[in-house]
């Protein structure tokens, strides 16, 4: 999965692998919506070393104070982290800010992932 650089309404921005939970510098609003066939696309930007995976959450709010998970991808391997992540967001998911999540499984030494709101790959 190749990304480029995203809008900047729609991009969660840059994260420092290391451990434990680490929310992406931005939050999106968007509005709640019907919006169909969106979905949030994660790659690395400089290569992960050191921990074992991670799992990227989409969490969404009404207030951007109180946030409740909306998906989340399945326990992703550091060896497969280049070939990208994608989580589709839910139809409808009726949510008017978005934040993301990576949770980190072991000490990451390094690597950084950027974000961003994408059509719908399907992956």
């Amino acid at each position: 999965m190749q990304l480029g650089r995203f809008d900047a309404m729609l991009d969660f921005g840059k994260v420092t692998l290391s451990s434990g939970t680490i929310d992406f510098p931005n939050v999106i609003q968007l509005g709640k919506s019907d919006a169909q066939r969106m979905s949030v696309a994660v790659t690395n930007s400089v290569k992960a070393t050191g921990g074992t995976s991670v799992v990227v959450k989409l969490l969404g709010s009404n207030d951007n104070a109180s946030y409740k998970e909306l998906a989340q991808s399945t326990s992703v391997a550091l060896a497969d982290l280049e070939k990208g992540v994608s989580i589709g967001i839910p139809n409808g998911y009726n949510s008017e800010y978005l934040k993301l999540q990576v949770v980190c499984t072991g000490t990451f030494t390094g690597g950084e992932l950027i974000a961003g709101i994408d059509t719908y790959t399907g992956v």
